[in-house]
């Protein structure tokens, strides 16, 4: 892949990395919507970024209720929720990128759930 006048790192892709980052590719790729995703080329120059990125981005974007004894710990919002504010705190930090991603995302999943003016209005 021919890198363009516009990148400062180019992506590497998954016949550029070990078998254990390219592992970490397709976990990403299946996980995140079945596409080729960049943060995770990106990650392919420091392995270890990579190896551990979905675990800790399931973590905090899927984490379901956990409960214990009697008190909750995690799953306080509901997934277009966690889209929010993860927008939120992209416009705060100025991240075009991941305004663009997490709005994007957090209004189809509330149009999914049928929450489409919910969603529009927050």
């Amino acid at each position: 892949m021919k890198q363009g006048p516009w990148t400062r790192v180019r992506p590497l892709q998954i016949d550029e990395v070990d078998d254990y980052t390219a592992s970490a590719y397709w976990q990403g790729t299946l996980t995140w919507g079945h596409f080729p995703n960049n943060l995770m080329k990106m990650m392919g120059h420091c392995p270890s970024l990579a190896i551990t990125e979905v675990a800790y981005a399931n973590a905090f974007i899927f984490d379901t209720d956990v409960f214990n004894n009697g008190r909750l710990f995690a799953g306080f919002l509901d997934r277009p929720m966690k889209e929010l504010l993860i927008s939120r705190t992209s416009l705060f930090n100025r991240s075009r990128y991941s305004v663009t991603h997490h709005s994007f995302i957090g209004y189809s999943l509330f149009k999914g759930l049928g929450r489409e003016e919910e969603g529009f209005r927050k």
